[in-house]
């Protein structure tokens, strides 16, 4: 390669560096600017001003909020993703990674709560792909049936486990139970997890729990009892607050 091909190519990869930084600066700005004040509420205009540019330079790089809002979501994703990989990588054996991923998630879901309420609006935008929130979240997804799958194989959950409907319960408990703390001024989050490892320890076959035949599947109606207990426990709890 003679030394202009190597200025040239230094150019290429100053002027790509150079755009990666203003969409990352863009993409920081528009997500304090939704967090802040929600779709509705969020100007174009003031994104622009925390990335320090103008308002025509941000169009650009993405032509309609709903686009900005689809580009601050994957991005979302993507650190929520890394994250939880680092959050389970010091436990060892898979309730103690589950555990750590139930914490993980309660508190991410509490704090981000608002981000993560503004991405369902993305499924009523013009032109929505359905296929595209799946393959958003679907690396995030992977770390629980990873775990879940490891633990299979070595014997820590029963074979015969529903994986689909274990991943409901766990994200549905903790979702759900986000809402309930938010909605009544935070409170714990360790009590939610205790009461979730408690309803996924039935899938352990080490401690006698009750493993599910491929027929059957888990008794739905007392996991929803014991779900409704907890909730009411932590309702009162906050309340006497």
């Amino acid at each position: 390669m003679s030394p202009a091909d190597d200025d040239r190519s230094a150019a290429a990869r100053t002027k790509r560096q150079r755009l990666e930084a203003r969409e990352a600066a863009i993409l920081a700005a528009a997500e304090e600017e939704f967090s802040a004040h929600g779709f509705d509420g969020a100007r174009m205009a003031e994104i622009a001003r925390r990335a320090g540019m103008g308002e025509g330079t941000l169009y650009l790089y993405f032509r309609t909020k709903n686009d900005l809002l689809s580009a601050v979501t994957g991005a979302f994703w993507g650190r929520l993703t890394a994250a939880a990989e680092a959050a389970v990588a010091p436990h060892r054996g898979a309730f103690a990674r589950l555990r750590a991923l139930a914490c993980f998630h309660l508190e991410r879901v509490m704090a981000d709560f608002t981000l993560l309420e503004l991405a369902t609006r993305l499924r009523h935008a013009p032109g929505y792909d359905p296929q595209w929130e799946i393959e958003q979240r679907r690396a995030y997804v992977a770390v629980f049936d990873g775990i879940v799958q490891q633990g299979i194989d070595r014997g820590e959950i029963a074979a015969t486990v529903k994986r689909w409907m274990l991943r409901d319960v766990f994200y549905g408990t903790l979702e759900y139970s986000a809402r309930t703390l938010l909605l009544h001024g935070r409170g714990e989050t360790g009590p939610v997890v205790d009461h979730l490892m408690g309803l996924l320890a039935v899938h352990d076959p080490r401690t006698g729990g009750a493993e599910v035949s491929d027929g059957a599947g888990p008794d739905l109606a007392r996991i929803a009892e014991r779900l409704d207990r907890a909730v009411a426990r932590l309702e009162q709890r906050d309340a006497a607050s």
